[in-house]
């Protein structure tokens, strides 16, 4: 049985190094006994609750009310949920309508 201190640590070892599930180091617990804790917290909800609480005491210890009242989204950042062709794709057809057209307007004859 292994402590919850040492299944943190290796969730966090995870998030931090950005390396699989697989490759976790032998220091820690097996990979599937901290996946297993790490996707039953996550369907309780833990990890959201552990957010917004630690969110809202930074906010207090900075003065501000626990929870936000406004928040800000910049265009770059944010996702659509636009269905459609990948801007990418209407780019390299606009491309390929532009050289077929000037390859027929310059061999026209």
């Amino acid at each position: 049985m292994y402590s919850k201190r040492q299944i943190v640590n290796a969730i966090f070892y995870i998030l931090r190094s950005g390396c699989a599930w697989r490759l976790l180091p032998r220091d820690f617990p097996s990979w599937s006994v901290v996946y297993n804790h790490f996707r039953e917290w996550e369907v309780q909800g833990l990890w959201e609750k552990i957010n917004a609480t630690l969110s809202q005491k930074y906010r207090a210890m900075k003065g501000r009310e626990a929870r936000p009242n406004a928040a800000v989204i910049d265009s770059q950042s944010a996702r659509t949920t636009e269905k459609g062709v990948p801007a990418e794709d209407i780019l390299i057809g606009f491309f390929n309508f532009i050289n077929t057209t000037f390859f027929l307007l310059k061999h026209k004859d």
